[in-house]
């Protein structure tokens, strides 16, 4: 009895995506946004299951999964394989070692899952870069040297109260600040 070998085209155009998409004849993780330097943010992991592939041959045993991988900086996936003999019930997912070689009993039909893991990257995001001058004109913020914070020493000038001796106010509204650590009078 002579052995041949059968190849099973998969269609990653079809079936069932969860956090990943079919895009320029590849599969890939869902894109979640761009960062502040206008690198493409990758959702953290996602999946491909394929629909029932029909094995209508008699098949002795399983060979291996052939593929052609491209991965972007350190994104790994695995494959897993699961069999079914009417196609309802199912065997549970058994992982493709790094060889390709499927480790699950031939059957009469089969899924495939690819599960894509993306690389942990620290990304920029900007809410602003404080740069352009008179943005936040507002009394209560400071935005000097690219940063922004809560102005915490105010100056005001006090006015003359009389013309006869050195009594001079300044009026400060209790609504504007939550606490008034310290007051320092300077002189002139």
């Amino acid at each position: 009895m002579a052995v041949q070998e059968i190849g099973i085209v998969i269609e990653l155009n079809v079936g069932t995506y969860n956090n990943t998409v079919y895009k320029n004849d590849r599969l890939q993780l869902a894109e979640r946004g761009v960062d502040g330097d206008g690198n493409i943010i990758y959702v953290d992991s996602g999946y491909w299951e394929s629909e029932p592939i029909a094995i209508n041959d008699k098949v002795a045993s399983f060979k291996n999964v052939a593929r052609t991988v491209y991965t972007v900086g350190g994104a790994t996936y695995k494959t897993y394989v699961k069999t079914s003999s009417d196609g309802f019930v199912w065997s549970d997912y058994m992982e493709v070692d790094s060889t390709g070689t499927i480790n699950n009993s031939p059957d009469r039909w089969a899924k495939i899952k690819i599960e894509i893991f993306s690389e942990k990257v620290l990304s920029n995001f900007y809410v602003d870069q404080f740069d352009e001058v008179g943005k936040y004109n507002n009394e209560y913020l400071n935005t000097a040297g690219g940063a922004l914070s809560l102005k915490k020493v105010y100056s005001h000038k006090m006015e003359k109260v009389n013309d006869n001796g050195i009594l001079r106010t300044q009026v400060i509204e209790r609504s504007k600040f939550k606490k008034i650590d310290s007051l320092k009078v300077k002189r002139g």
